[in-house]
């Protein structure tokens, strides 16, 4: 099938290309051609900034587009305007209007930001990504997937990196309480193949694009057990002066308004083919992803892996070690 992928080099648009092309597709990937602009020789390179136009696109019938960078509906409209099939729409769950409990692909989404012009995705992101959201689904053709937390190797921004490469290297690993809350991770590559598989199969709608529910106990147990590390968890609540999600990955921290984020129902999506690996083997493969970096500055900076997740300084402060 034909296949156009807005975005294609960096973490998940470049797993969407690799299963596109694994899948004996034709693709055409539109980048900007800042970020490893070698990548994948045997596609169809198309350079240019979406933001401007999409004129530097060859005129032709689009099988599928899978949009993994659509951020604000203005560009989304532009490419929605395109000769396609079928149109596969990268949302997130943060589009749902009230996080503070599950949400099922029913649920309400964010309104529009008041202004229409306000195009702040960093102020906006949630209330953006709905409002694209709309106008994808005003098409017969239109899907829309919500990821949670995705991990897996080629991750820029070390969200799940740090906990395979944190209990890997062993001592007393600072562990946001309780052990009992909520987990979701969906790997990449998961997601990356099953959108392709909507692309060229359907069905049409909104699906919430997440891992199966575990505990972050049970998670953070599991990804040490897969990486072989000598971790040992010490368990803090609450745990001042560090931001959940970004320092420490996969706490969404005591905050009550995000309290249903991890525990997102998926089960509309498996139904929908699905299929998702051990989060063992996400946890291996990212780490050995993670690790082949190592003394590669370039290739570092190339793939924009730049995490900002806790420093071991700052969690040695917090556990009293340093």
């Amino acid at each position: 099938m034909n296949l156009l992928i807005l975005g294609g080099t960096v973490f998940l648009g470049r797993h969407v290309v690799e299963a596109a092309l694994a899948a004996g597709h034709a693709v055409t990937m539109l980048t900007r051609g800042l970020t490893q602009p070698e990548l994948f020789p045997e596609a169809r390179r198309v350079h240019a900034d979406r933001g401007g136009g999409l004129g530097a696109l060859p005129a032709e019938r689009w099988d599928a587009v899978i949009d993994t960078c659509g951020f604000v509906p203005r560009v989304v409209s532009q490419s929605l305007a395109l000769d396609w099939r079928r149109y596969v729409f990268v949302s997130s769950v943060s589009a749902y209007a009230d996080l503070s409990m599950p949400n099922s692909e029913e649920a309400a989404t964010q309104a529009d930001p008041v202004d229409p012009a306000n195009e702040d995705v960093a102020m906006h992101y949630g209330a953006l990504k709905a409002a694209c959201e709309r106008r994808v689904l005003a098409f017969s053709g239109g899907i829309v997937v919500r990821p949670g937390l995705i991990g897996g190797p080629h991750d820029p921004t070390g969200r799940f990196t740090h906990w395979p490469v944190r209990l890997a290297e062993g001592g007393d690993v600072l562990a946001p309480g309780p052990a009992s809350a909520p987990v979701q991770v969906i790997d990449a590559r998961d997601l990356a193949a099953w959108l392709v598989r909507l692309a060229t199969h359907g069905p049409a709608g909104a699906f919430n694009a997440v891992g199966n529910q575990t505990t972050m106990g049970e998670a953070l147990a599991t990804i040490g057990d897969a990486v072989g590390g000598s971790g040992r968890l010490t368990w803090r609540r609450p745990i001042e002066g560090v931001a959940p999600w970004s320092e420490l990955p996969l706490w969404v921290g005591d905050d009550t308004a995000h309290a249903g984020m991890m525990a997102t129902p998926n089960e509309r999506a498996v139904a929908a083919g699905l299929r998702l690996r051990p989060l063992a083997e996400t946890a291996r493969d990212t780490l050995a992803w993670a690790r082949s970096l190592v003394g590669d500055p370039a290739r570092q900076a190339d793939g924009r892996y730049q995490p900002r997740t806790l420093t071991r300084a700052k969690e040695a402060k917090i556990l009293g070690l340093g």
